[in-house]
């Protein structure tokens, strides 16, 4: 295991550039599933198939893991089963098909409709629409002075 924990901290600092500090997390992370594999699923963590890393990370969701730190997890999972697929010592990763944590939805932030977005009333009224990857979050509305004086 310390030969693949090797290989691993490479993948992840040499050949992947990671910073330090993702590469000691990713570890830690690994080193948790390991010992959840092992004493809880009772397997051999590398012979993990997708219902038992499914089982970690509920597990890790039910122990109250931010959506970053479960986010943090699955990527961890996806490099390690990655580089066993590399050392063909996997056919598959399984951590491929682990759901990505999502935020829950808000009642007090919801998309605006397009047409409210392009809706302009009048000449006086700017509207500043913010988007983030094609979705917009947020209308800014303000009145337009006369500078005539």
């Amino acid at each position: 295991m310390q030969t693949l924990m090797k290989a691993y901290h490479k993948e992840l600092a040499t050949l992947a550039g990671f910073a330090p500090d993702t590469v000691e997390n990713y570890e830690s992370c690994l080193i948790m599933y390991f010992d959840f594999a092992r004493g809880q699923l009772n397997i051999d963590p590398l012979a993990a198939g997708a219902k038992d890393l499914l089982t970690w990370m509920m597990h890790l969701r039910e122990q109250g893991l931010s959506r970053s730190r479960l986010t943090h997890h699955k990527a961890a999972l996806k490099h390690f089963f990655g580089l066993l697929v590399k050392m063909k010592k996997r056919s598959g990763n399984p951590a491929e098909l682990l759901f990505t944590p999502r935020r829950r939805k808000s009642d007090h932030n919801q998309p605006i409709s397009q047409a409210i977005a392009f809706e302009l009333p009048g000449q006086d009224d700017l509207y500043a629409i913010a988007e983030t990857n094609g979705l917009k979050i947020g209308v800014i509305k303000t009145s337009l002075e006369s500078q005539d004086g």
